[in-house]
């Protein structure tokens, strides 16, 4: 039996993925320096990305350490060739803008 939080992350990684293939765009945010990072608990770096610029705009507005980032908007198929590997870890945001997202594993 899956758990709870175990069938969450599946659902809003599915969901992320039909969007960003329904609409062949991913968005991320950056600054000169690149894209941010976090690293999980268990040591895993995430970078995120949102299906919606809007969703990634509203972190920027919201979230003191990403002020001074813009979006960055990349095609499906740079998304795919460059971040979707297996050694790449994504962390897939939902409409909160709290700074929390999915972080799925190579498995899913």
């Amino acid at each position: 039996m899956l758990s709870c939080g175990h069938e969450h992350r599946v659902r809003k990684s599915r969901d992320f993925f039909s969007e960003i293939i329904a609409q062949g765009i991913v968005w991320s945010i950056r600054d000169d320096g690149g894209f941010p990072t976090s690293t999980s608990p268990f040591g895993v770096t995430a970078i995120p990305f949102w299906p919606l610029e809007s969703r990634a705009q509203k972190v920027i507005d919201n979230v003191g350490a990403y002020r001074g980032f813009r979006t960055c908007r990349l095609e499906l198929s740079e998304f795919m060739e460059r971040w979707l590997l297996p050694e790449k870890c994504l962390a897939i945001f939902r409409p909160r803008f709290q700074g929390v997202g999915t972080i799925p594993s190579a498995k899913h």
